[in-house]
């Protein structure tokens, strides 16, 4: 199969994907087959295509067309909300807001294992915007999981990956994903405390 095959195979599936009713597992899918383009096709031209067809689909009528950005948002704001009925302060839940566009329902869920093994080949590569979305992935499970240990370890190797790229690319900026890893690192226990409540809280409004 070829670039131009995959990319049909993946329109048809976003598009596909574009007529359902607005949901979490809307929002969900359309995470998924985005994951899936940067995948096969690159992170360019994966938003490249989706933009692309957004603003075909702006032309749709009735039940056509579904908002995504603002049902992603809605998915974001009830991901903070929850943290801060856990307990966190506001202030530190809109700090955040980087990492929980890695948790559902706002984010596709991941394997793991799968997820480690990008992170690592990526930044093998120095491909260190891929390496940072696969670290702060493993960072969203480990915040919901309430594994403290494994917060402190994948902000540290965030950090790392985000120390390597600034090295290469001096004039990176993103000073609020460092100050946000070196939060979570120091704040792990915490971070996890909270997570293990957000979690349960999903289970629930989930099954």
């Amino acid at each position: 199969m070829n670039d131009e095959q995959r990319e049909l195979a993946c329109h048809a599936v976003y598009s596909a994907l574009g007529r359902l009713p607005a949901s979490n597992e809307a929002v969900r899918g359309i995470a998924g087959i985005r994951l899936i383009m940067n995948e096969i096709l690159g992170e360019e031209r994966q938003r490249e295509l989706v933009g692309t067809w957004n603003e075909e689909r702006q032309g749709a009528v009735g039940n056509e067309t579904i908002d995504y950005r603002a049902l992603s948002s809605l998915a974001m704001d009830g991901t903070v909300f929850a943290f801060v009925s856990a307990g966190m302060p506001l202030e530190w839940a809109k700090r955040h807001t980087h990492l929980f566009q890695y948790m559902p329902p706002v984010h596709a869920p991941i394997e793991e294992n799968a997820c480690a093994e990008h992170r690592r080949t990526r930044w093998d590569a120095g491909e260190y915007a891929q390496a940072r979305d696969a670290g702060n992935m493993l960072l969203a499970l480990a915040v919901l999981a309430g594994d403290a240990h494994a917060i402190y370890e994948h902000a540290k190797v965030n950090l790392r990956i985000l120390e390597a790229w600034r090295a290469e690319e001096p004039d990176l900026g993103h000073d609020y994903e460092f100050e946000e890893h070196a939060w979570l690192r120091d704040h792990a226990e915490e971070m996890a405390r909270w997570g293990r409540m957000v979690r349960q809280h999903l289970d629930m409004v989930t099954r």
